[in-house]
This record gives C-alpha cells, structure tokens and sequence, in this order.
C-alpha cells in the first residue's frame, strides 16, 4: 500500500459514498448517526431550566455543567458503533478479507475507517463545544482531539472483541459506560486517579477539576488514550487474522 493509493481523494469519496450508502440501508445504523446532536441540542435549549429544577429540588447548582462531558462524548461513541458495525459486517461476510488484493489493502481501508471517524467526532465536537462551553479554544481543540481518539478506541474494540455484530450490540452496552467515567474526576479522594487508565476520565479531569499542571495532564491524557488505541488496534489485527 503506498501513501497515493490511501490519500487519493477520489479513491476516498468513493469509499465514503460507499459507507453512506451502507449506513442509510441500515435503520439503526441511520438512526445513531442522526441522533448524534440530539442530545446536545436538548441540553443547550433546555440548560437554564435544567439547572434551575436542579437548584430548587436538590439544591446542586449548575447541574448541567456536570452533564456535559456526557454530551460531549455519547456522540463519538455513536460515531465509533456505526463504523465498528460496519468493519463487523465486512470482517464476517468477506470484504475486509477481498481488500488485501486491493491497491488500498486492508490495513490502508480500515485506517481510512478510522480516519474517517476520528475527523468526524472531531468536528462534531466541535461544534458541541461551541454549543455548550466557554472554554478557550484551545481547550475545545484538545477535548475534541481526546474524543475524537476515543471514537477510534470504540471501533477497535467493538472489532478485537466482537464476534458478529449481535455480540457488537451487546457490547456497546457495555462499552457505553466510557460515557460516565469522567464524572469519577469529581471525586475528592485521590483514589479517584485509579480511573486515569480508561481515556474518558481525562475529560472530567480536564473539565471539573483541573487539579493537575496542564503542563502534566495534557501529555499524561495524550500518552493514555495513544496506548489504549494502540492496544486495542494490535488485538483488532489479532482478531481479524
């Protein structure tokens, strides 16, 4: 596989109008993807209320700014579960195995794949971002970059430790727990530090407490969710032979 046969923008459109024809054949598959902004847009039109019913009934103010990193990040799980899904349905009826005598191979497809979410959460984080914080944009640039690895890591996983795609359904629901583990950053003990090993606790630190010197978190958060991926992209190859 050379760099040409993977960056060739046409051969690249042709897989993406490829995948979306796969993804609008699927309903569930349609359905997750068009529900990516839903729960952003709910939480940005109804923030005030939100925090206000909070306030008066259990007397926690700014409820919501606890609920964004949830918002941030079940999008790049979405993201992450229909491209998963779509390798599982390659893997188990032939293609992905066809692809290796393709100019493209099937390492050169599966890394356009995950390039192809990783840009997605990207933007779309984004904009959440733009939505829902008043962080700098630098702030909003790293979150979305940490996300974005994230989506990837969904998609790895779903393929390394699935082995059709009812075990990926069942999976998800496991996986989709990733979702809360940054609110472990707001516990007080230290002991909260146990939960630095999965990626998603990094947005919580990043985004309620802050305790660490960036200069010590960025790197720390980077370096976390690099050697998850690459754990998890090694029991992918493993997986698909």
């Amino acid at each position: 596989m050379s760099a040409y046969h993977l960056l060739n923008l046409p051969r690249l459109l042709m897989l993406f109008r490829a995948d979306v024809y796969n993804v609008r054949r699927d309903p569930i598959m349609a359905l997750a993807l068009g529900a990516i902004m839903l729960l952003p847009a709910a939480l940005w039109y109804w923030r005030e209320p939100l925090d206000a019913y909070a306030l008066s009934a259990f007397e926690i103010s700014g409820f919501s700014d606890y609920v964004v990193s949830f918002v941030l990040i079940i999008p790049s799980i979405l993201l992450g579960w229909v491209t998963g899904m779509l390798l599982l349905e390659d893997r188990d009826d032939g293609p992905l195995l066809a692809l290796e005598v393709t100019p493209v191979g099937r390492n050169g497809f599966l890394l356009y794949r995950a390039g192809a979410t990783a840009l997605l959460s990207f933007i779309v984080t984004l904009i959440i971002t733009g939505m829902l914080m008043d962080e700098p944009l630098s702030m909003k640039l790293y979150l979305a970059l940490l996300i974005a690895l994230e989506a990837v890591m969904f998609t790895f996983a779903l393929l390394s430790m699935a082995g059709n795609k009812v075990e990926g359904l069942a999976l998800s629901k496991v996986l989709n727990i990733a979702a809360l583990i940054p609110l472990a950053a707001l516990i007080t003990s230290p002991l909260r530090y146990l939960a630095a090993v999965i990626p998603s606790y990094w947005v919580g630190e990043l985004l309620y407490i802050d305790t660490l010197p960036k200069v010590l978190a960025y790197p720390l958060a980077i370096l976390v969710h690099l050697a998850v991926l690459i754990c998890l992209y090694r029991l992918m190859l493993k997986r698909i032979g």
